[in-house]
Protein backbone atom coordinates (compact mmCIF):
# COMPACT_ATOMS: atom_id res chain seq x y z
CA UNK A 1 0.00 0.00 0.00
CA UNK A 2 1.04 3.27 -0.93
CA UNK A 3 0.62 6.29 1.51
CA UNK A 4 -0.53 9.48 -0.36
CA UNK A 5 -2.40 11.02 3.06
CA UNK A 6 0.81 13.21 3.27
CA UNK A 7 2.98 12.38 6.31
CA UNK A 8 5.93 14.08 6.54
CA UNK A 9 8.87 12.80 5.50
CA UNK A 10 11.64 11.78 7.90
CA UNK A 11 14.06 13.87 8.49
CA UNK A 12 17.86 13.19 6.42
CA UNK A 13 20.51 11.44 8.13
CA UNK A 14 22.49 15.23 7.98
CA UNK A 15 19.70 17.20 9.01
CA UNK A 16 19.34 14.95 12.57
CA UNK A 17 23.19 15.38 13.29
CA UNK A 18 23.15 19.46 13.15
CA UNK A 19 19.88 19.12 15.37
CA UNK A 20 21.62 17.02 17.84
CA UNK A 21 24.42 19.50 18.03
CA UNK A 22 21.89 22.42 18.00
CA UNK A 23 20.21 20.90 21.01
CA UNK A 24 23.35 19.67 23.23
CA UNK A 25 24.61 23.62 22.74
CA UNK A 26 21.46 25.30 23.99
CA UNK A 27 21.24 22.88 26.78
CA UNK A 28 24.41 23.61 27.82
CA UNK A 29 24.00 26.95 28.36
CA UNK A 30 23.73 27.89 31.64
CA UNK A 31 20.38 30.33 31.04
CA UNK A 32 18.74 27.04 29.50
CA UNK A 33 15.95 26.86 31.42
CA UNK A 34 14.86 30.66 32.12
CA UNK A 35 11.96 31.68 30.79
CA UNK A 36 11.90 33.17 27.24
CA UNK A 37 10.71 36.12 26.37
CA UNK A 38 6.40 36.38 25.37
CA UNK A 39 7.29 37.45 21.86
CA UNK A 40 10.25 34.35 21.71
CA UNK A 41 14.24 33.91 22.10
CA UNK A 42 15.34 37.50 19.83
CA UNK A 43 18.30 34.72 18.61
CA UNK A 44 15.21 32.57 17.44
CA UNK A 45 13.09 35.82 16.01
CA UNK A 46 16.15 36.83 13.86
CA UNK A 47 16.71 33.63 12.50
CA UNK A 48 13.43 33.17 11.23
CA UNK A 49 12.64 37.15 10.44
CA UNK A 50 16.24 36.55 8.04
CA UNK A 51 14.85 32.98 6.75
CA UNK A 52 11.76 34.31 6.01
CA UNK A 53 12.49 37.99 4.79
CA UNK A 54 10.22 39.24 7.39
CA UNK A 55 10.82 42.35 9.77
CA UNK A 56 11.89 41.42 13.00
CA UNK A 57 10.05 43.24 14.56
CA UNK A 58 6.82 41.91 13.96
CA UNK A 59 7.99 38.65 14.16
CA UNK A 60 7.07 36.71 17.47
CA UNK A 61 7.79 32.97 18.10
CA UNK A 62 4.86 31.04 18.62
CA UNK A 63 3.57 27.27 19.41
CA UNK A 64 1.88 26.59 15.75
CA UNK A 65 -0.96 28.04 13.36
CA UNK A 66 -3.74 26.14 15.47
CA UNK A 67 -3.26 27.95 19.10
CA UNK A 68 -3.11 31.34 16.84
CA UNK A 69 -6.13 30.84 15.01
CA UNK A 70 -7.63 30.64 18.01
CA UNK A 71 -6.69 33.70 19.35
CA UNK A 72 -7.36 35.41 16.43
CA UNK A 73 -11.15 34.28 16.40
CA UNK A 74 -11.96 34.60 19.32
CA UNK A 75 -11.21 38.73 19.12
CA UNK A 76 -13.42 38.59 15.74
CA UNK A 77 -17.29 39.13 15.09
CA UNK A 78 -17.03 37.30 11.80
CA UNK A 79 -15.18 35.47 9.87
CA UNK A 80 -14.48 34.36 6.23
CA UNK A 81 -12.36 31.73 5.21
CA UNK A 82 -11.62 30.28 1.68
CA UNK A 83 -12.57 26.96 0.50
CA UNK A 84 -11.19 24.52 0.39
CA UNK A 85 -9.61 24.82 3.52
CA UNK A 86 -7.83 22.48 5.92
CA UNK A 87 -10.75 21.66 8.09
CA UNK A 88 -9.35 22.14 11.73
CA UNK A 89 -9.40 26.07 10.27
CA UNK A 90 -12.77 26.08 9.96
CA UNK A 91 -13.57 24.25 12.84
CA UNK A 92 -11.73 26.21 15.14
CA UNK A 93 -13.51 29.14 13.81
CA UNK A 94 -17.13 27.76 14.80
CA UNK A 95 -15.82 27.37 18.16
CA UNK A 96 -15.18 30.80 18.45
CA UNK A 97 -17.18 32.62 16.15
CA UNK A 98 -21.04 32.36 15.66
CA UNK A 99 -21.15 34.22 11.86
CA UNK A 100 -18.64 31.95 10.19
CA UNK A 101 -18.78 31.89 6.25
CA UNK A 102 -17.09 29.73 3.66
CA UNK A 103 -16.04 31.44 0.42
CA UNK A 104 -14.47 30.55 -2.96
CA UNK A 105 -11.31 31.92 -3.62
CA UNK A 106 -13.12 34.22 -6.09
CA UNK A 107 -15.57 35.00 -4.10
CA UNK A 108 -13.31 36.23 -1.31
CA UNK A 109 -11.18 38.33 -3.76
CA UNK A 110 -14.87 40.08 -4.74
CA UNK A 111 -15.51 41.00 -1.02
CA UNK A 112 -16.78 44.25 -1.29
CA UNK A 113 -19.36 46.11 1.39
CA UNK A 114 -18.82 46.63 5.21
CA UNK A 115 -16.32 44.21 6.40
CA UNK A 116 -16.34 45.92 9.88
CA UNK A 117 -15.57 43.42 12.34
CA UNK A 118 -14.66 40.37 10.09
CA UNK A 119 -11.59 38.06 10.11
CA UNK A 120 -10.69 37.26 6.66
CA UNK A 121 -8.76 33.90 6.48
CA UNK A 122 -6.74 32.58 2.94
CA UNK A 123 -3.71 30.29 2.35
CA UNK A 124 -0.73 30.69 0.45
CA UNK A 125 1.59 29.80 -0.80
CA UNK A 126 0.61 25.60 -2.06
CA UNK A 127 -2.80 25.73 -0.37
CA UNK A 128 -3.65 22.80 1.25
CA UNK A 129 -5.36 20.32 -0.75
CA UNK A 130 -4.67 22.14 -3.94
CA UNK A 131 -1.67 24.02 -4.10
CA UNK A 132 -2.90 26.85 -5.44
CA UNK A 133 -0.50 30.20 -4.38
CA UNK A 134 -1.67 33.89 -4.91
CA UNK A 135 -0.60 35.76 -7.58
CA UNK A 136 0.83 39.60 -8.15
CA UNK A 137 -2.68 40.86 -8.58
CA UNK A 138 -4.59 38.52 -6.11
CA UNK A 139 -2.48 39.57 -3.36
CA UNK A 140 -2.74 43.45 -4.06
CA UNK A 141 -6.34 42.32 -3.91
CA UNK A 142 -6.42 41.61 -1.13
CA UNK A 143 -4.54 44.05 0.25
CA UNK A 144 -7.67 46.80 -0.55
CA UNK A 145 -9.67 43.93 1.05
CA UNK A 146 -7.36 44.28 4.41
CA UNK A 147 -7.29 47.55 4.57
CA UNK A 148 -11.46 47.25 4.93
CA UNK A 149 -11.75 44.05 7.10
CA UNK A 150 -10.85 44.20 10.93
CA UNK A 151 -7.95 42.00 10.33
CA UNK A 152 -6.52 39.59 6.65
CA UNK A 153 -4.35 36.50 7.80
CA UNK A 154 -2.70 34.41 6.00
CA UNK A 155 -1.76 30.97 6.43
CA UNK A 156 1.91 30.14 5.32
CA UNK A 157 2.55 26.77 6.69
CA UNK A 158 3.85 26.07 3.15
CA UNK A 159 5.99 28.40 2.68
CA UNK A 160 9.04 26.14 1.41
CA UNK A 161 6.80 25.00 -1.35
CA UNK A 162 7.02 28.61 -2.96
CA UNK A 163 9.07 30.78 -0.80
CA UNK A 164 9.42 33.60 -2.98
CA UNK A 165 5.11 34.15 -3.07
CA UNK A 166 3.59 37.86 -3.40
CA UNK A 167 2.54 38.16 0.37
CA UNK A 168 -0.47 41.24 0.73
CA UNK A 169 0.50 44.25 2.05
CA UNK A 170 -0.44 44.35 5.96
CA UNK A 171 -1.69 40.68 6.25
CA UNK A 172 -1.29 39.10 9.54
CA UNK A 173 1.02 36.17 8.63
CA UNK A 174 1.14 32.48 10.63
CA UNK A 175 3.36 29.62 9.87
CA UNK A 176 5.25 26.94 11.51
CA UNK A 177 7.70 24.24 11.12
CA UNK A 178 5.41 21.32 11.39
CA UNK A 179 5.35 21.18 7.34
CA UNK A 180 9.17 20.15 7.46
CA UNK A 181 9.61 19.06 11.25
CA UNK A 182 6.75 17.24 11.95
CA UNK A 183 4.29 18.84 14.70
CA UNK A 184 5.65 17.53 17.52
CA UNK A 185 8.31 20.68 16.45
CA UNK A 186 5.30 22.84 18.20
CA UNK A 187 7.25 25.92 16.76
CA UNK A 188 5.89 28.34 14.45
CA UNK A 189 5.91 32.12 14.22
CA UNK A 190 2.87 35.26 13.50
CA UNK A 191 3.90 38.12 11.74
CA UNK A 192 1.93 41.00 13.17
CA UNK A 193 2.18 44.17 10.77
CA UNK A 194 1.45 46.11 14.38
CA UNK A 195 4.64 45.04 16.02
CA UNK A 196 5.31 42.04 18.11
CA UNK A 197 5.97 44.05 21.13
CA UNK A 198 2.15 45.84 20.81
CA UNK A 199 0.98 42.87 20.03
CA UNK A 200 1.97 39.46 21.67
CA UNK A 201 0.95 36.12 20.72
CA UNK A 202 -2.01 34.33 22.41
CA UNK A 203 0.77 32.63 24.64
CA UNK A 204 4.66 32.08 25.38
CA UNK A 205 6.47 29.84 22.72
CA UNK A 206 8.19 27.03 23.50
CA UNK A 207 11.10 26.50 26.71
CA UNK A 208 14.01 28.62 25.86
CA UNK A 209 16.38 25.78 25.34
CA UNK A 210 14.02 24.52 22.70
CA UNK A 211 13.58 27.61 20.74
CA UNK A 212 17.92 28.23 21.11
CA UNK A 213 18.18 24.85 19.48
CA UNK A 214 16.01 25.90 16.65
CA UNK A 215 18.05 29.11 16.33
CA UNK A 216 20.95 27.49 15.93
CA UNK A 217 19.46 24.81 13.29
CA UNK A 218 18.29 27.52 11.48
CA UNK A 219 21.13 29.90 11.33
CA UNK A 220 22.97 26.80 10.06
CA UNK A 221 21.23 26.06 6.86
CA UNK A 222 18.78 23.23 8.67
CA UNK A 223 15.28 24.37 7.64
CA UNK A 224 16.85 23.80 3.62
CA UNK A 225 18.30 20.61 5.06
CA UNK A 226 14.39 19.56 5.99
CA UNK A 227 13.36 21.10 2.74
CA UNK A 228 15.12 20.35 -0.02
CA UNK A 229 14.73 16.23 0.10
CA UNK A 230 11.33 16.60 1.65
CA UNK A 231 8.62 19.25 0.88
CA UNK A 232 10.06 20.43 -2.00
CA UNK A 233 10.95 16.96 -3.50
CA UNK A 234 7.01 16.40 -2.44
CA UNK A 235 6.43 19.11 -4.81
CA UNK A 236 7.97 18.38 -7.94
CA UNK A 237 7.00 14.91 -6.98
CA UNK A 238 3.16 16.38 -7.08
CA UNK A 239 3.85 18.53 -10.13
CA UNK A 240 5.27 15.27 -12.30
CA UNK A 241 2.06 13.26 -11.76
CA UNK A 242 -0.23 16.61 -12.52
CA UNK A 243 1.45 16.67 -15.78
CA UNK A 244 1.35 12.75 -16.36
CA UNK A 245 -1.83 11.41 -15.13
CA UNK A 246 -4.44 12.17 -17.40
CA UNK A 247 -7.74 11.43 -15.77
CA UNK A 248 -10.73 9.71 -17.53
CA UNK A 249 -14.04 11.57 -18.28
CA UNK A 250 -15.86 12.91 -15.07
CA UNK A 251 -12.70 13.45 -13.47
CA UNK A 252 -10.61 16.79 -12.98
CA UNK A 253 -6.97 17.56 -11.91
CA UNK A 254 -6.88 20.52 -9.17
CA UNK A 255 -3.48 21.41 -8.38
CA UNK A 256 -2.11 25.02 -8.92
CA UNK A 257 1.60 24.54 -9.18
CA UNK A 258 2.95 24.62 -6.07
CA UNK A 259 2.99 21.98 -2.94
CA UNK A 260 3.05 18.50 -2.30
CA UNK A 261 -0.53 18.62 -2.97
CA UNK A 262 -3.04 18.01 -5.82
CA UNK A 263 -6.98 17.47 -5.51
CA UNK A 264 -8.92 14.86 -7.95
CA UNK A 265 -12.60 15.83 -8.04
CA UNK A 266 -15.41 14.24 -9.37
CA UNK A 267 -18.00 15.27 -11.47
CA UNK A 268 -21.46 16.17 -9.37
CA UNK A 269 -23.38 13.65 -10.39
CA UNK A 270 -20.64 11.17 -9.78
CA UNK A 271 -19.82 8.21 -7.04
CA UNK A 272 -19.60 8.69 -3.49
CA UNK A 273 -16.91 9.77 -1.37
CA UNK A 274 -16.50 6.88 0.70
CA UNK A 275 -16.48 4.82 -2.81
CA UNK A 276 -13.76 6.61 -4.24
CA UNK A 277 -12.07 6.25 -1.12
CA UNK A 278 -12.12 2.48 -1.26
CA UNK A 279 -11.39 2.31 -5.39
CA UNK A 280 -8.48 4.26 -4.05
CA UNK A 281 -7.50 1.33 -1.61
CA UNK A 282 -8.26 -1.00 -3.78
CA UNK A 283 -5.93 0.00 -5.96
CA UNK A 284 -2.97 -0.06 -3.20
CA UNK A 285 -3.46 3.76 -2.54
CA UNK A 286 -4.47 5.27 0.57
CA UNK A 287 -5.60 9.15 0.44
CA UNK A 288 -7.46 11.96 1.87
CA UNK A 289 -11.60 12.47 1.31
CA UNK A 290 -12.35 15.79 0.40
CA UNK A 291 -14.60 16.08 2.81
CA UNK A 292 -11.52 16.89 5.61
CA UNK A 293 -10.99 20.35 3.49
CA UNK A 294 -14.51 21.02 3.15
CA UNK A 295 -14.89 19.82 -0.73
CA UNK A 296 -17.85 21.10 -2.56
CA UNK A 297 -17.86 17.82 -5.03
CA UNK A 298 -16.91 14.59 -4.30
CA UNK A 299 -12.99 14.63 -4.22
CA UNK A 300 -9.66 13.15 -3.10
CA UNK A 301 -6.12 14.68 -2.08
CA UNK A 302 -3.38 12.96 -3.16
CA UNK A 303 -0.02 14.17 -1.28
CA UNK A 304 3.35 12.99 -2.57
CA UNK A 305 5.52 13.39 0.82
CA UNK A 306 5.60 9.38 1.70
CA UNK A 307 6.44 8.46 -1.66
CA UNK A 308 10.07 9.00 -3.76
CA UNK A 309 10.60 9.73 -7.12
CA UNK A 310 11.14 6.09 -7.96
CA UNK A 311 7.27 5.15 -6.71
CA UNK A 312 5.81 7.69 -8.99
CA UNK A 313 4.97 5.61 -12.07
CA UNK A 314 3.61 2.71 -9.95
CA UNK A 315 1.65 6.05 -8.08
CA UNK A 316 0.42 6.91 -11.50
CA UNK A 317 -0.45 3.22 -12.86
CA UNK A 318 -2.82 2.83 -9.64
CA UNK A 319 -4.44 5.82 -9.42
CA UNK A 320 -5.68 5.09 -13.30
CA UNK A 321 -6.45 1.50 -11.85
CA UNK A 322 -8.44 3.65 -9.87
CA UNK A 323 -10.37 6.06 -11.94
CA UNK A 324 -11.20 3.02 -14.75
CA UNK A 325 -12.93 1.27 -11.62
CA UNK A 326 -14.73 4.44 -10.89
CA UNK A 327 -15.70 5.43 -14.44
CA UNK A 328 -18.87 2.96 -14.33
CA UNK A 329 -20.16 5.32 -11.47
CA UNK A 330 -18.84 7.85 -13.27
CA UNK A 331 -20.62 7.58 -16.56
CA UNK A 332 -23.52 5.47 -15.02
CA UNK A 333 -23.11 2.89 -17.60
CA UNK A 334 -20.85 0.15 -17.57
CA UNK A 335 -16.96 0.47 -17.79
CA UNK A 336 -16.77 -1.03 -21.77
CA UNK A 337 -19.53 0.58 -23.18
Amino acid sequence: MMDLTGPIAPWPADARRLFEKCLHEALDSPRAWLTPPRTGLPRLREALAAHLRLPYDGLSVTGGIREQASALFRASEAVVIERPAFRDVPRLAYEHVRDVALMAPEDILSLDGDLTGTLVWVTSPARNPDGFTLTDNQAATLTGIGRRCARLVVNQAYHWAAPQAPRPDGATLLGSLHKLAGGGGQLGWRFSPEGAGRERPSRGGPPRAWQDAWAGFVERGGLDALAGPGLRAASRRCAAFARTFVPPPGVEIRFGGDGPSLLLVFAPDGPSEESVVDAFAAAGLTVSPGASFYCTRTAVRLSFTAVTDADLPECRHRAERATAAIRPLVHGTPHDA
